[in-house]
């Protein structure tokens, strides 16, 4: 057994973990289409866990945090079930940061089925999301072999190995934060949504500073647009893992916590608030971990990077689901979960000239998302196409959106008197869609042919040609193009 003192980015992890006891759990479903040989991944998970100490760590929760490593694998249960129930598992298996054992595997056989089962939930105090799909994937890629296993992956916690001790670090202001926390409050709600949307970006000029520097600008201003607040208490997940090995498990992602205030005068342009906003990232990954803020005041006082606004950039393509196409083996989140990890969590994935956005949250309305969303469009276009743009037109919302109510675009300012021209335009686009010479007004898309593919298209064009965001719902209940014109002349 070892004990040792855990590292800042951990601490960061479980400080917010406290305040929410199950918060910050991963489960993942692997599908085995073909069956599964329980035997064998029983074998194989437990050599892994004996190899692995990240595996076999949990966490000593005092006047400090302590990282405890035990000799004794995780436990791996074997069951039968006449239906797989994945709410029901993971009920089974939630996961406190406090518990002796921060990992569950079931092996799941389903009877009267081909179809057999890995349950998997790890806290996020040992892995991140990436780590534990290389995980899986390394997995799935020793069974499938009859090649005995050579691990290659590193166990050395380079981030605790370089980390700096020195005492002398800045500070978080959260002087400001309970007024900030009152206007989340205020939105809250308790249901899980999900939102999606790809941001073509246009004629992009030449940038001084980075993708994720602008994105994160833009994310910035369009909180305080969101809030009507011009102070932006956000945290954003920085890779901690060791660059040079990406397969090494226990290199922690340190959630840094970023506070700015808008102040509109200072500014002239969206560079030199970029800059400023830059300033303070790297001021804040030297901060203390908060673990007294945490422990001994109240939450309103302090920052709940769980319940509150979490940005997170990547670059790249989503991770594959499908583990092997061969074997019928795919990978699943758990979705159906009301998940408490998340108060908002905005992902950003990068590819070539598109930003793909994802939105899941457990506090929030469909109706807020979809403005943050809108907001966030709006400025993310505005950062990429000009870079001397003015910080005082970006926050200026009241005459653009419309915080209690629809969206409203600048750009489009159309009347009752312009339905033919958006009555032409809807009626075309379904023609291009669904491949017809002509559409009549009363004549149903879905009766034409209109799928779930080509609805995800047809609203993405709608947005982009009359800078509104229509629900996917809004499509179903105005399935004409006469009833979605009213509907798009509605929301102008």
């Amino acid at each position: 057994m070892m004990l040792k003192p855990a590292s800042d980015s951990e601490k960061r992890i479980i400080n917010s973990s406290l305040l929410n006891p199950t918060a910050y759990n991963i489960p993942m479903i692997v599908k085995f289409g073909k069956g599964l040989n329980i035997a064998k991944m029983y074998n194989l998970l437990t050599v892994y866990f004996e190899h692995y100490d990240i595996f076999r760590t949990s966490y000593r929760i005092g006047s400090d945090i302590e990282r405890w490593i035990t000799a004794a694998v995780p436990t791996i249960e074997i069951c039968s079930q006449s239906i797989f129930e994945p709410q029901a598992m993971l009920d089974a298996h939630l996961i406190s940061v406090e518990d002796k054992e921060l990992v569950k595997i079931v092996l799941c056989k389903v009877a009267d089925e081909t179809n057999d089962y890995l349950f998997v939930n790890v806290h996020h105090a040992l892995l991140d999301g990436l780590s534990i799909n290389l995980f899986l994937q390394d997995v799935i890629a020793a069974y499938l072999s009859d090649e005995p296993l050579d691990f290659q992956c590193s166990t050395v916690d380079e981030h605790t190995k370089n980390s700096n001790n020195n005492s002398q670090r800045a500070t978080v202001n959260f002087g400001e934060y309970e007024g900030f926390k009152s206007r989340l409050l205020n939105k809250q709600i308790e249901h899980v949504n999900y939102r999606s949307e790809t941001v073509k970006l246009g004629n992009v000029v030449k940038q001084k500073y980075t993708d994720f520097s602008l994105c994160l600008t833009a994310f910035a201003i369009s909180v305080a647009g969101w809030l009507n607040h011009n102070s932006v208490y956000l945290a954003y997940p920085y890779l901690g893992r060791n660059q040079t090995n990406f397969r090494a498990l226990g290199n922690f992602v340190q959630l840094v916590p970023f506070h700015k205030r808008l102040e509109t005068q200072n500014y002239s342009s969206v560079e030199k608030l970029t800059a400023e906003v830059q300033q303070q990232i790297f001021k804040d990954m030297t901060t203390n971990s908060h673990y007294d803020d945490v422990r001994y005041h109240e939450s309103m006082q302090c920052m709940n990077i769980f319940r509150d606004i979490i940005f997170d950039y990547k670059s790249g393509s989503l991770i594959e689901t499908t583990l092997s196409h061969e074997h019928e083996i795919t990978l699943h989140e758990i979705e159906t979960y009301r998940d408490e990890k998340y108060g908002i969590h905005f992902s950003i994935y990068k590819h070539m000239h598109e930003l793909h956005i994802t939105m899941i949250s457990s506090e929030y309305s469909s109706e807020d998302m979809e403005k943050l969303l809108t907001i966030f469009c709006r400025n993310v276009d505005a950062v990429y196409a000009d870079s001397e743009i003015e910080l005082d037109q970006m926050l200026r919302l009241k005459d653009e959106i419309k915080l209690d109510g629809d969206s409203v675009s600048p750009s489009v300012i159309l009347r009752e008197d312009n339905y033919e021209v958006i009555y032409k335009e809807v009626s075309g686009m379904v023609c291009t869609l669904l491949d017809e010479q002509t559409v009549h007004a009363e004549e149903s898309f879905f009766d034409l042919g209109m799928d779930s593919t080509l609805l995800v298209k047809f609203k993405k064009r709608i947005r982009e040609q009359f800078k509104v965001n229509l629900k996917i719902s809004d499509f179903f209940n105005h399935y004409t193009s006469e009833m979605l014109t009213h509907k798009i002349l509605e929301r102008l």
